[in-house]
């Protein structure tokens, strides 16, 4: 049976993402995304991946998928967004605090601060984000030399792949996306 974030098209499509290994690192719309736990260690339960995002990095501006999200930051500051596009609510969260989002709901996070940030992200199941996350990412060997991302073309193609997975990207891309200061 497949679950609900699949089709036959997708599951057999090889363009679509294959299977991660721990301690993998990929590009992903400019964030370092390393993989922590597969879902293939944990049944499927789940996937954990720590993402380093430069200032002003993090995902598309809004975006759903089927897997609950807990978010854990491990240093700088993130604002997390949550709820319809048009009006989220802003959080933001500090070393050492987490927040979790259910599937289905619009969010996004932002890098509020002036360094890299790094964020533990857990996903269940975890399927479908690693699917995303290599048929989206680049690999890197050395994180010294990493290779140049065009937005204006990666976010586009990311759009396409995360539809083709069952998930919905919302909003104009990132980089004409200007979140609204807390006040």
């Amino acid at each position: 049976m497949l679950n609900s974030y699949e089709s036959d098209e997708v599951r057999m499509s090889p363009e679509l993402g294959g299977a991660p290994v721990v301690g993998q690192t990929l590009v992903v719309l400019g964030d370092l995304i390393t993989f922590k736990v597969t879902a293939a260690q944990s049944g499927g339960r789940l996937t954990v991946v720590e993402v380093e995002a430069p200032p002003g990095g993090g995902p598309p501006p809004m975006h759903t998928h089927v897997p609950d999200e807990l978010f854990h930051v491990i240093e700088g500051d993130v604002t997390l967004y949550v709820g319809q596009p048009d009006a989220p609510s802003r959080r933001r969260l500090a070393v050492g605090e987490s927040a979790h989002v259910a599937g289905g709901v619009p969010h996004t996070f932002r890098n509020a601060g002036h360094r890299p940030a790094r964020v533990l992200l857990v996903f269940s199941p975890g399927e479908p984000m690693e699917r995303f996350f290599t048929a989206v990412g680049h690999p890197i060997d050395d994180r010294r030399r990493l290779p140049p991302v065009d937005l204006e073309t990666e976010v586009p193609r990311a759009f396409e792949i995360g539809a083709r997975l069952g998930m919905q990207l919302l909003g104009p891309p990132r980089s004409s996306h200007k979140p609204k200061p807390n006040v």
